[in-house]
């Protein structure tokens, strides 16, 4: 009896319990905190669904291959989805994955360095909201062959949801599996050129967006010339990890390869072509990955600083990376926190990110130096890597120990010694001077003597004047063209006459045709939007940049 009293004493107290909580509920009395931990929180929510259809399984040739992609919210309140990452507005970035006969085809839509998304770049769906967009498949992707193909909808990205918490970061939908006969390649706008300057092609940019641009370039490679020299001396550091991830052989090389590539490119693709058509605020760059080098650049791009994080020079590098001749890289991760995250969580994808290769060559804050031979030529001198790989090939020494001067002017004696051993060589030394110089200024004795009557003796040159070689006067650019060209291509060289290409050189000026043939060439683009400079003094370090790009020097 007394156990069965206590078991129905404590039956009556949970009842009694019970039927307060309700009564508390029915008059709010726990919906007040509940309501403000609302307030100071973000609600946990899903992520959306994705369905993807087609109104047919199979397309000809000469079919549009639309699609029909529907995002609904399954929520019982409101969603933000970033916009680019749904066709709301367009195909704006990869959205799907698609294969044909289990192989990956290629995306060869636009593909966007971007600001960090803002309130506006969010798109909103309401509780039960579903926005359904048509999507021409053959205009983003390659459906060049025949086959069965594989579609799936699929996105990624940390910022894919705003004022959520726990909602996944990648949107995924149904596979769709479809007979497609082969395509031609998506048709891009023709791009006609506005004016050329060297090996740089503008388009609708003004002359301070030009200037910017060709300053970037020349950034850029210095970025380039970093990298390279990074991986060449087999560094391993933080740097790389920061960036890349743990060290694997493998990836390492990979990723050695593409910066390989992005110099090459920066220094040699003729003509880098520079759009400025886009105005776009969000929006630093963008490209199709299958037609180098046309760079597309936007409001975010004038903004930035020419060097530094996400600095002009980097979304050069960016963009570059996308080109597949290049890396083919993607955009898995934007902004220097989510790409470090990147190293970490995935360093597959880190080896293939865009700006995870941006950040890389920055390298800003400095997280590690390369070696650098002179005092006076640090690791970030713009002209570092050619002064570099001048010293390495043995055409300088410097002008001091351990300095290169790089701001210095040169003379003409002094450019006899280095076009004649970027002719022969480091070890080269011409014969003795036997008699005279040929000139009445260059005595026999004189340190440059024998270099200076070789040059001549090969015809690169005859001097300044009758009879006379002026060897302390100072190159000009001009001059220098000729000096190049001469000894590239023998004495006898003739360049195809002039057409005007800068508007400080016209036709009709004696060294048009050279330094014309000079750009032309590569070896130069200029001094500036759409000018050569022809009078201005050669200095150091520019002399470092004509010498290693004229004779392709390592």
């Amino acid at each position: 009896m007394l156990n069965k009293d206590r078991i129905s004493t404590a039956q009556k107290t949970l009842y009694g319990l019970m039927l307060l909580a309700v009564l508390l509920a029915a008059f709010g009395a726990w919906s007040a905190p509940t309501a403000q931990a609302q307030k100071n929180s973000f609600e946990t929510l899903a992520g959306a669904n994705v369905a993807l259809s087609a109104d047919t399984s199979s397309f000809g040739a000469a079919q549009d291959v639309i699609l029909h992609v529907t995002i609904s919210n399954p929520n019982p309140s409101s969603i933000k989805i970033l916009n680019w990452l749904t066709p709301a507005n367009g195909v704006q970035e990869s959205l799907f994955t698609v294969a044909r006969d289990g192989q990956l085809v290629a995306y060869l839509g636009m593909i966007a360095k971007r600001a960090a998304p803002t309130a506006k770049d969010y798109i909103v769906l309401a509780a039960g909201e579903s926005l359904t967009r048509d999507v021409d498949l053959s205009a983003y992707y390659d459906l060049s062959a025949s086959g069965s193909y594989v579609i799936k909808y699929n996105v990624a990205s940390a910022d894919l949801y705003a004022e959520t918490n726990g909602a996944q970061n990648s949107l995924t939908s149904n596979l769709l599996a479809l007979t497609i006969a082969g395509h031609a390649a998506p048709a891009l706008n023709e791009v006609v050129a506005e004016a050329v300057s060297g090996t740089n092609s503008f388009v609708s940019c003004d002359g301070t967006q030009q200037s910017d641009l060709i300053a970037a370039r020349d950034a850029a490679s210095v970025y380039a010339s970093n990298a390279v020299s990074y991986f060449s001396a087999n560094k391993q550091g933080v740097r790389y990890t920061t960036w890349f991830g743990t060290y694997d052989a493998g990836r390492y090389s990979l990723v050695a390869s593409h910066y390989n590539a992005i110099l090459n490119a920066v220094d040699t693709a003729t003509p880098m072509t520079f759009d400025c058509t886009c105005t776009d605020p969000g929006v630093y760059a963008y490209v199709y990955s299958n037609v180098p080098y046309i760079i597309y650049l936007c409001g975010a791009f004038w903004t930035a600083p020419i060097s530094g994080t996400d600095s002009k020079a980097g979304t050069l590098i960016h963009e570059i990376t996308h080109f597949t001749v290049v890396a083919g890289t993607s955009d898995f991760a934007y902004g220097q926190a989510l790409a470090q995250a990147l190293a970490i969580s995935s360093p597959g994808n880190a080896v293939m990110n865009a700006d995870s290769h941006e950040y890389f060559a920055e390298n800003n804050p400095a997280l590690e130096t390369v070696p650098t031979t002179f005092s006076d030529v640090p690791d970030t001198y713009w002209a570092w890597n050619y002064i570099e790989r001048l010293y390495t090939a043995g055409i300088t020494g410097g002008c001091s120990a351990g300095l290169y001067c790089p701001d210095s002017p040169v003379n003409r004696a002094q450019m006899a010694v280095f076009l004649l051993k970027g002719i022969y060589g480091s070890s080269y030394t011409p014969p003795a001077v036997a008699g005279s110089t040929g000139f009445g200024d260059v005595a026999v004795d004189y340190w440059a003597a024998a270099w200076i009557k070789q040059l001549a003796a090969e015809g690169i040159t005859s001097g300044c004047g009758p009879g006379v070689y002026c060897p302390d006067t100072t190159v000009t650019r001009a001059q220098m063209a000729i000096f190049l060209l001469k000894a590239k291509h023998g004495s006898s060289y003739a360049p195809p006459p002039a057409t005007g290409d800068f508007s400080d050189v016209p036709i009709g000026y004696w060294a048009d045709k050279w330094i014309e043939q000079l750009a032309a060439e590569g070896v130069t683009s200029g001094c500036g939007a759409g000018i050569y400079c022809p009078d201005a003094e050669v200095t150091r370090a520019q002399m470092a940049v004509f010498l290693v790009k004229n004779f392709n020097l390592p």
